[in-house]
């Protein structure tokens, strides 16, 4: 019979498969900028319409590398604070970027419009593009989780 009191043998090892603990500053900025840059290269402001604009926002190898990397760090950290502490608009839309899954393809393309100005890399025909997308109601308000199911 296990003694309750005896310690000795309630070894618990934590295993941190995300290394969620772990907030590196350098490689936040770096995935940002790979994403920022990346949507500048798709060029929103030529999308045909609100599904290929959609399409070039998240069928994106750096917007889904960042997104997933964001998605697995302790936003509301002070590490994680400390990272974006120069710029609080840049902080605010990363932890919101965090949920990403969840919330509507409306609200991720505003994140992004917004991280992309925050990053100095604001991007044109953005704005009209968030505009047209919000127009299709049923569009803007499916969440992201149930876009990538269709």
């Amino acid at each position: 019979m296990h003694n309750s009191s005896d310690n000795s043998s309630d070894h618990v090892t934590q295993i941190d498969y995300y290394k969620l603990n772990l907030v590196e500053k350098d490689q936040l900025l770096t995935v940002m900028q790979a994403a920022t840059a990346s949507l500048v290269k798709q060029k929103v402001k030529e999308s045909k319409n609100s599904h290929d604009f959609v399409q070039k926002l998240l069928d994106n190898a750096d917007v889904c590398d960042m997104l997933i990397y964001i998605s697995r760090l302790p936003v509301f950290s002070k590490e994680f604070a400390e990272a974006l502490k120069h710029n609080l608009d840049l902080l605010a839309t990363a932890k919101k970027m965090k949920y990403f899954t969840n919330l509507s393809l409306g609200q991720n393309a505003i994140l992004l419009k917004n991280m992309a100005a925050e990053m100095k890399s604001p991007l044109e025909g953005m704005q009209e593009q968030v505009d047209k997308l919000f127009a299709e109601k049923e569009l803007a308000d499916l969440r992201v989780k149930d876009y990538m199911k269709s």
